[in-house]
């Protein structure tokens, strides 16, 4: 009886525990790699942390689409594409006009950044830096 009330009395802790981590970190904020002071800069990974890429870009809405229904469209399908599965593979303006092509809503685009294909090491992750959306003149 004394074994189950100790068992009983352990888990009871680390559940008490496990809603304290949880808890706490549902109420953290984005941080950076740098933002903790173990962070070693020259380090093998590093460079995994830094590999922000920026998009400038034009769009022309298509049909009765608005430049706001197209804006919002480009957006969300252009942070879709940043997934952990681009880790050490290229972001090439074939892809990322592709995705933009592949909306109904959008007619054309022209990108003013990145300027060429984005190669980053086989370490690095590519991820979404500053995303602008601006209206293309007809």
């Amino acid at each position: 009886m004394k074994k189950k009330r100790i068992l009983a009395m352990i888990l009871a802790v680390a559940s008490c525990l496990s809603l304290a981590v949880s808890a706490s970190a549902a109420n953290t904020v984005n941080r950076k790699a740098t933002d903790f002071r173990d962070f070693d800069k020259s380090a093998w990974y590093a460079e995994a942390v830094s590999a922000a890429v920026d998009i400038a870009v034009a769009i022309r809405p298509a049909g009765s689409a608005t430049f706001l229904q197209a804006k919002a469209d480009a957006e969300a399908a252009l942070r879709e594409t940043f997934t952990g599965a681009l880790l050490g593979r290229g972001v090439t303006l074939a892809r990322l006009g592709s995705v933009l092509y592949g909306l109904e809503t959008v007619e054309n685009y022209r990108f003013s950044a990145p300027v060429a294909d984005v190669a980053p090491s086989p370490t690095q992750l590519p991820r979404l830096g500053t995303l602008t959306i601006t209206e293309m003149g007809r």
